[in-house]
């Protein structure tokens, strides 16, 4: 689910314009009668995976975002976190670039003019101690500098919206199976060896494209001739989408009778993205500690050996509220350092690192 809060559209009278139609419309979805609906084999409600957006970079408002830092994610966590909970749903990131306009509700294709996903990065490490992992780009806009940056920084990736295209968005070129690569360096659509991953996510149903059972049953003969298949649809939190789950859980029902040899299985994004690329193999449990000394602040990791980073995050609040990135040094092959020269008594730094599985760790000391 693109995870942004309601919005005001004169143009479309169905968006959901306030916050109590949202929740309204959101009971419905955390109700045991829509999440029983599309049960899996081992009788486990359906999960939802949340993509949580800031409306932040932008000086103009015509629909009537909610705009600033964590408007969205605290929001649901306030409101909806023990069923966010009881059915083990996952909490991600959704990211809009800001246009150079700074409409609000423009696009923007030029990855390189803004560094505003760091300093949402760095806002969410300090203030929420959580690491993006797992990623949706607004709008599904993605291309080669984006996807360069995400490979630095973020190992899982739901914006595969195959063979979709418009002046906008291009994913013509990208693999259509229900499944995940590792794209190639030169083009964010085809398949290389980066270590970050891609899954396909199509249109559940909006204005422009709404799922067809084609796509469905493909799902389930890809499973059942290759043995797996990630099968995932999206949809946005100011739409009323029960009766569409209602309608699509009909479709389930049918191709899981059609293909009563495919074992169906209700996951998470970051769980389905695993079970499909290490069904069988566990990694231990992140270690991270940080500690003040007099050359500055030391990183440690029991092991970086399944690190996905490159090097710690490291996120710097001043005192004047500034949120900035700080430069890390590697001094062995678990330990890294800031210098002291970067830091000063009474700001915040926290540091985030992740895995190849999309498991994080975040720390934050006050100096």
């Amino acid at each position: 689910m693109d995870t942004e809060g309601p919005v005001t559209d004169n143009s479309d009278p169905t968006l959901l314009e306030s916050w109590k139609k949202v929740d309204v419309a959101l009971g419905k979805i955390f109700s045991p009668g829509i999440r029983n609906l599309i049960r899996d084999d081992s009788g486990k409600s359906f999960k939802m995976s949340w993509f949580f957006l800031d409306w932040v970079g932008f000086r103009t408002n015509p629909v009537k975002r909610k705009l600033g830092y964590h408007k969205i994610r605290d929001h649901y966590t306030k409101t909806w976190s023990a069923q966010i909970k009881q059915f083990s749903d996952g909490m991600y990131w959704h990211y809009h670039h800001p246009p150079k306009d700074g409409v609000g509700n423009h696009w923007e294709t030029d990855w390189l003019w803004s560094n505003q996903h760091e300093d949402i990065m760095n806002h969410l490490i300090i203030d929420r101690k959580f690491y993006p992992t797992i990623f949706r780009a607004g709008g599904t806009i993605e291309n080669n500098d984006a996807s360069l940056w995400l490979e630095n920084h973020i190992p899982f990736d739901f914006s595969n919206r195959a063979p979709f295209k418009n002046p906008f968005l291009d994913w013509s070129r990208a693999p259509k199976k229900w499944g995940v690569y590792h794209p190639s360096r030169t083009d964010y659509q085809k398949i290389g060896n980066m270590k970050r991953a891609i899954a396909r996510s199509l249109d559940l149903s909006g204005r422009e494209y709404t799922i067809p059972e084609e796509e469905v049953e493909a799902a389930f003969s890809q499973a059942m001739q290759t043995g797996n298949a990630i099968f995932s649809v999206f949809s946005h939190d100011y739409r009323d989408i029960s009766s569409q789950i209602e309608h699509f859980s009909l479709i389930l029902r049918d191709m899981r009778k059609k293909y009563p040899q495919v074992k169906f299985v209700n996951a998470t994004a970051q769980d389905a993205i695993n079970r499909n690329l290490y069904p069988t193999k566990n990694i231990p449990k992140i270690d991270l500690k940080i500690q003040k000394g007099t050359k500055g602040l030391t990183i440690r990791l029991l092991s970086a050996k399944h690190m996905f980073l490159r090097a710690p995050y490291v996120a710097l609040k001043s005192k004047n509220k500034e949120y900035s990135r700080v430069k890390v040094a590697r001094m062995e092959d678990n330990t890294w350092v800031v210098d002291h020269h970067a830091l000063r008594n009474g700001e915040k730094i926290g540091v985030a690192v992740c895995d190849t599985r999309a498991n994080f760790a975040v720390r934050v000391l006050t100096l």
